[in-house]
């Protein structure tokens, strides 16, 4: 993936963006790497579990343990 010097790739585990790297500007986070994280919008296809006429957003949140850059699958939060 093609990035900034600057920018921070985080990976996405779980969940429907399994896989998906992303690169964030570090002064688009918190300054707390633990309060990194993110709600993605995913077509329905991705989201089967979601009730007919209900946007879900996949809900990522750092690993736990410390690792900042891995971002874990938390659940679905609805649009």
């Amino acid at each position: 993936m093609d990035r900034w010097p600057h920018e921070e790739l985080v990976t996405m585990y779980g969940g429907p963006m399994d896989g998906e790297q992303m690169a964030y500007d570090p002064g688009d986070l918190p300054a707390d790497p633990r309060e990194w994280g993110g709600y993605y919008m995913v077509p329905p296809e991705m989201a089967p579990e979601a009730p007919v006429g209900v946007e879900l957003r996949a809900a990522y949140e750092p690993d736990p343990d410390g690792d900042v850059t891995r971002w874990l699958f938390r659940g679905w939060v609805p649009w």
